[in-house]
């Protein structure tokens, strides 16, 4: 046995080899109790990260939507001067929405901005 001071104030007995023993037995304790994975707990963990990525897929990722609409169009050549908004309030019903007309030939055309060029053809809703 050994003997230890502690600021000169607090003085006990221990055995070094006791103590080495209790530390050995619980470092053996804490790498026993590591869980460790068969075949089938592995594919089940990997089954259960899958289902997780692929639902917060569908759930994040927008989905596609499917015209269900058809829309008779013509061909439309644009003259000097013709602004988008000019051209679709023409052609817009009575009582429709002008800005829902020009959404419907941007998306259509495939087009980025209201910007028109003389001579440019478009494809527009049949009026």
């Amino acid at each position: 046995m050994e003997t230890l001071t502690v600021n000169g104030t607090y003085a006990a007995e221990y055995d070094v080899e006791e103590n080495r023993k209790r530390q050995q037995a619980f470092s053996r304790h804490n790498s026993q109790s590591r869980v460790k994975l068969n075949q089938r707990g592995k594919f089940v963990v990997w089954s259960l990260v899958v289902a997780v990525v692929a639902t917060m897929a569908f759930i994040f990722i927008p989905q596609a939507t499917a015209q269900s609409e058809v829309v008779e169009t013509v061909s439309y050549t644009v003259q000097p001067n013709d602004t988008l908004w000019d051209y679709a309030s023409r052609i817009t019903p009575a009582g429709a929405d002008v800005y829902d007309t020009i959404a419907q030939i941007k998306r259509i055309n495939h087009l980025d901005s209201d910007q028109l060029t003389a001579g440019q053809t478009l494809l527009v809703p049949e009026a």
